[in-house]
């Protein structure tokens, strides 16, 4: 599964990163948000904007979210 780790980003990097990867890439994938939220409310924005549809990877991580198309 292709995934993105926004780690070590600014988060003025994060919406062009963002854009370029969900254009070069079919869902299922994986985002890395970390624990930031605002990172977090960016990534959300994007996916809410391009219908996509996402979940936390699992109940102990809340930094790691699967993307699916809706």
């Amino acid at each position: 599964m292709k995934t993105i780790d926004l780690h070590g980003y600014k988060h003025s990097e994060i919406p062009g990163l963002m854009q370029e990867f969900v254009s070069l890439y079919d869902p299922p994938f994986r985002i890395i948000t970390g624990n930031s939220a605002p990172i977090q409310q960016i990534v959300f924005k994007i996916l809410k904007k391009g219908d996509f549809l996402f979940y936390n990877e699992s109940d102990y991580n809340l930094g790691s979210f699967i993307v699916i198309k809706g």
